[in-house]
């Protein structure tokens, strides 16, 4: 769709000049999505009910770190300004694959993985089946991330 210059006819259909019309309320629905988007940028949202287990393990691990959901918001977009808002942070980061992030899993993994687990700019993709054999290696990563090293996948 395209955009609307302040002079042209409103998209309502009310005749009016865009200025003249909707453009006030169109501004305060964006910058309302957008401080919704930013918050869950920031605080993720209820936990997926498939991310439970996850969730507890980490919780349990690592118990001063606050653990986000951001299956709704995660996009190929949203992906690094996601963790570029918790870089330094000791926040840890999941979502579950879902058809909107899904590109996000194509492009850091393969066609079986369903979880992602980001911690300051390192991830790691897997398979749920395969959630206890990745445990140690998901605790490498917070590990190596904590010490400022690189990680290597």
């Amino acid at each position: 769709m395209k955009k609307l210059k302040r002079n042209d006819k409103c998209h309502c259909k009310s005749g009016k000049k865009y200025k003249t019309c909707c453009l006030e309320k169109d501004d305060s629905e964006r910058k309302e999505n957008n401080e919704r988007l930013n918050a869950m940028y920031e605080d993720g949202h209820e936990i997926s009910d498939e991310l439970i287990d996850l969730y507890e393990f980490l919780k349990d691990e690592y118990k001063k770190f606050k653990i986000i959901d951001v299956t709704n918001v995660l996009t190929s977009t949203s992906y690094r300004p996601i963790q570029t808002k918790h870089f330094y942070a000791d926040t840890i980061i999941m979502a579950k694959r879902t058809e909107e992030n899904d590109e996000v899993f194509q492009t850091r993994g393969d066609s079986t993985t369903d979880w992602i687990v980001m911690f300051r700019g390192a991830h790691q993709v897997f398979n749920k089946y395969h959630f206890e054999n990745m445990k140690k290696q998901l605790k490498e990563m917070i590990s190596i991330r904590l010490k400022g090293d690189d990680y290597e996948y």
